[in-house]
């Protein structure tokens, strides 16, 4: 009897103990998935995030994903209203201090990118440009010049002003002939805008009408002009 209440007892205990670790467990695991709050300091400012350059889908250039950064500052600076627009060089100064790279910036949620960097929104995108060919163009220029005269250059006249012969008639015809090569490219846009609380601003893709290699400018600006943070 006395080792039936003595095993019933050391049950009850080790069914308590695991019911209190499931407790703290499944708390733990609750503060783990909970979002990051926004910083209200962050409110009316906005970073633009290095760009994601993919050429002929498979090299990333981080250098190129930077100079789309830069050029999309450089378009919107002074169009965003009582909006403060942070200078790439300090967006990814911190970015580096804070050990993020375009390789694990995904790790991070945009409510946490925007905390780090102290802003309320956050532009991003992806420029996609594919090689598709060179096209040759041929321009054919023709010349002709007409010359009259003899050999003198001269009319022949007697001593009473009578043309005894007209000048003779030359023709001279040149043809030229030059070839252009323009590397052709197909470029696609991807542009986004996320706030502080992860919200979805504006996400747009737009196809280059372009073909050249610098199609992506003009892209970036019409894009740029479109979207809610644009002021003329």
């Amino acid at each position: 009897m006395k080792s039936f209440i003595l095993s019933t007892l050391i049950l009850i205990i080790t069914f308590n103990v695991v019911t209190a670790q499931e407790i703290k467990t499944g708390n733990d695991t609750s503060k783990a998935t909970q979002s990051v709050p926004a910083n209200p300091e962050n409110k009316g400012k906005i970073a633009i995030l290095p760009f994601h350059y993919i050429y002929d889908q498979k090299n990333d250039s981080e250098e190129m994903g930077y100079k789309v950064q830069n050029e999309a500052y450089d378009f919107l600076n002074g169009h965003t209203g009582e909006l403060q627009i942070q200078d790439p060089i300090n967006t990814n100064a911190t970015l580096l201090k804070g050990g993020i790279t375009p390789d694990n910036i995904r790790a991070l949620t945009t409510t946490e990118l925007c905390n780090m960097l102290g802003v309320e929104y956050l532009i991003m995108g992806t420029v996609g440009e594919d090689f598709t060919g060179v096209n040759n163009y041929t321009t054919k220029t023709n010349t002709t010049n007409n010359k009259k005269g003899n050999k003198n250059d001269q009319p022949v006249v007697d001593k009473n002003g009578v043309v005894l012969a007209t000048p003779s008639t030359t023709t001279t015809r040149t043809t030229s002939t030059v070839t252009t090569s323009t590397e052709q490219y197909d470029t696609n846009f991807n542009l986004k805008i996320i706030n502080d609380k992860g919200e979805t601003v504006y996400n747009q893709n737009r196809t280059s009408m372009l073909k050249t290699a610098d199609a992506y400018r003009s892209t970036l600006q019409y894009l740029l002009k479109r979207i809610p943070l644009y002021k003329k």
